[in-house]
């Protein structure tokens, strides 16, 4: 029970549209996207929620891609383009896992070379 003024973090906030994407009980008030603890009053939550911090990494969030819709093939997407983005991915992947920098120095401009035009994720990576 918190002492006589002390405010208590109130269970009802985490149903609160404005606070429940963000504001968990961690022993007290705290905003997961800002990563800080925060007073558990009401309206010191909702101004928390409207400083331009907490609006910048809640933007962040929302315009942040999902994996999955980012490799997706569009509709549009014929049998090879989908195999060549495969490949792609697949080259990505390898070289950010298991190559060393010494052989991937030439490796962005052996693949040019041979597949022509090559994503940029790829050359990245490479």
């Amino acid at each position: 029970m918190p002492l006589p003024g002390k405010k208590a973090f109130l269970n009802s906030w985490l149903t609160n549209p404005e606070l429940s994407s963000w504001l968990i009980n961690k022993n007290g008030a705290f905003c997961k996207l800002c990563n800080c603890a925060l007073r558990p009053h009401l309206s010191d939550l909702i101004k928390h929620s409207s400083t331009a911090k907490h609006k910048l990494r809640a933007n962040e969030i929302n315009t942040t891609k999902c994996l999955t819709r980012m490799v997706a093939p569009t509709p549009q997407e014929n049998t090879v383009q989908m195999k060549r983005h495969q490949l792609e991915l697949r080259i990505a992947l390898h070289c950010a896992s298991q190559c060393s920098f010494r052989s991937l120095d030439t490796l962005g401009s052996i693949l040019q070379e041979e597949l022509g035009t090559v994503k940029e994720s790829v050359l990245v990576c490479a």
